[in-house]
């Protein structure tokens, strides 16, 4: 299929699923076996401390038909979604889609929050749970 906006939703799945369970979503020894994981649309759940929610959120966004993934504004109008948009920016209104683009990055910088030395960041992060690549197999499809 051709490069579009639900390449992007899928793309944008992938990397929550990634943030939730510290894993991608597909995992396989080789780009065949990627392939058929891929195609079949079959992953593990996300670690059972997030919400099912979350889950299924993930779920729309990794369908493997791209006519089925949702758009961003549908993404933006799921009941979770909304009651966070509303829980985090209520002077927002009903929704951030209504509010200037400025007043929306503000609100979102606010809610970042850094340690003051920043080169600590990296020691309290949860580590990556990637094997190393044996020599030979492929590694973001680079053959080592």
């Amino acid at each position: 299929m051709p490069y579009d906006s639900k390449s992007d939703i899928w793309s944008l799945g992938c990397v929550l699923y990634e943030m939730c369970a510290l894993v991608p979503p597909f995992r396989a020894d080789d780009m065949q076996g990627l392939y058929k994981k891929v195609i079949k649309g079959k992953y593990p759940r996300i670690p059972e401390h997030f919400s099912q929610e979350m889950a299924t959120v993930i779920k729309f966004m990794l369908q493997v038909s791209p006519s089925y993934r949702p758009t961003c504004d549908q993404i933006l109008s799921l009941p979770i979604i909304e009651s966070l948009i509303k829980k985090f920016f209520p002077e927002d209104g009903n929704s951030a889609l209504g509010a200037p683009i400025d007043n929306i990055n503000e609100a979102l910088l606010k809610t970042i929050r850094l340690s003051k030395n920043i080169f600590s960041l990296t020691e309290r992060l949860p580590k990556a749970k990637y094997r190393s690549p044996k020599a030979g197999e492929l590694s973001g499809g680079v053959l080592l």
